[in-house]
Order: structure tokens, then C-alpha cells, then sequence
């Protein structure tokens, strides 16, 4: 799970852990997004990306659509509607390594609202979910360098038994 504010350079994060992945593992990756911001060409990894411009709806409608091509990795953009975070989280529990963004500002803010993103019916199940499949959260802000540009900041919370037990 990739959070932080607006423009903090969260594709950027995602962007890279797509390369890494691409470079190092022979998987077969589907990544949807607003707006394909990085190219990425195949190397080692089969990496599918698509663009979704529109509504919500047609996000949805992609993630499940790709979720039927069985990838190894699911990137998701912006996990914008309980629908898409409830899917994210069928597909980490289902066994898929799911890379998700989120607007938020801290690593605890941001798994807090992802379980409150799904319907209030399936919260319980999307915390033990979230519990059990969550490897990583990572919250980054830019900060400004003292001779000009930009530096990450980043906070990584690590899905460790005390931190399972606390979601």
C-alpha cells in the first residue's frame, strides 16, 4: 500500500517498484491507471498497463476484467471506492501481490481507511483480510532540499504478528 498527499510522489514509488519487480522476476503484471505517467517495456516481467480515464465504474470494471487474466501482480492506481479497495483486498487474499495507492497521511491513517472504505458489512473481513495478506505500507511526503529540488520522505510500516494483531 503506497500513501501520502497530493502529489507526493506516489506514482513515482509505485512507477519504481513496477521496475523492480519487471527487472527481477519473470511474473506477469497488470497495472491500471488514470493516467500512464511511466512506460514500462517488458524485460524479465510481462507488464500490462492500462489507462482508465473515466469514471469510477470503468476503473472497477478493468480491475475485475484483468483479475480474470489470473496476473501475478495487480497495480491499482487510486483505490477510490469501497467496490475497488473490497476487490484489491479479494485479489491480495486470493494470492496476488497487489500494489495499491491511496491518499492519506500516514502509514496507520491509511490502513484504517482502507478497512473503512468497504462497505460497513465487510469491514471484520476486510481487517482479517488486510491483516493476513498486508506485506508493507508506505507513506511518503516530499521535502524541500536546501539547495533547491525535492527529497522523499518516506514512513514504512512493515505488516510484522503486533502489527497483524493490531488491525
Amino acid at each position: 500500500l503506497v500513501t501520502g498527499p497530493r502529489l507526493s510522489g506516489k506514482s513515482t514509488l509505485t512507477s519504481a517498484l513496477v521496475d523492480l519487480i519487471n527487472r527481477t522476476r519473470t511474473d506477469y503484471l497488470i497495472s491500471i491507471e488514470s493516467e500512464i505517467k511511466f512506460l514500462h517495456e517488458n524485460r524479465k516481467a510481462i507488464v500490462s498497463q492500462r489507462e482508465v480515464r473515466s469514471d469510477p465504474d470503468v476503473m472497477l470494471a478493468q480491475a475485475r476484467a484483468a483479475l480474470r487474466e489470473n496476473p501475478d501482480v495487480l497495480v491499482v492506481d487510486d483505490l477510490t471506492t469501497p467496490e475497488l479497495a473490497a476487490l484489491a483486498l479479494d485479489a491480495a487474499e486470493s494470492g496476488h501481490l497487489v500494489i495499491a495507492t491511496m491518499t492519506a497521511p500516514t502509514t496507520s491513517a491509511a490502513v484504517a481507511r482502507l478497512i473503512d472504505s468497504v462497505p460497513f458489512d465487510r469491514q471484520t473481513q476486510a481487517a482479517l483480510t488486510l491483516s493476513g495478506s498486508l506485506r508493507a505500507a508506505v507513506a511518503q511526503v516530499l521535502l524541500r532540499k536546501t539547495g533547491g529540488g525535492r527529497v522523499a520522505a518516506r514512513e514504512v510500516l512493515f505488516n510484522t504478528p503486533s502489527v497483524s494483531a493490531l488491525i
